[in-house]
């Protein structure tokens, strides 16, 4: 799976964190990154979740193997 927040978005609201733990922790300055240990496949329904309750829609996640955007 890939993870991103899109830093310029997030609002550091924390609602991720809460939600996926396991996939999301603050940086220095309280915002939502991706944790080093994301890349595993059973957060993959917490990631998404999180993707889905994120107030300002920071967040994206896709599955592997999952196609991207035509001409990618």
């Amino acid at each position: 799976m890939k993870v991103e927040v899109d830093r310029d978005v997030c609002a550091a609201s924390g609602v991720c964190m809460m939600i996926a733990p396991d996939v999301f922790e603050p940086d220095d300055e309280g915002y939502a990154r991706v944790s080093g240990d994301a890349g595993l496949g059973g957060a993959l329904d917490a990631a998404r979740r999180a993707e889905l309750n994120c107030p300002s829609g920071a967040i994206r996640v896709q599955a592997s193997g999952a196609a991207g955007p035509a001409g990618c």
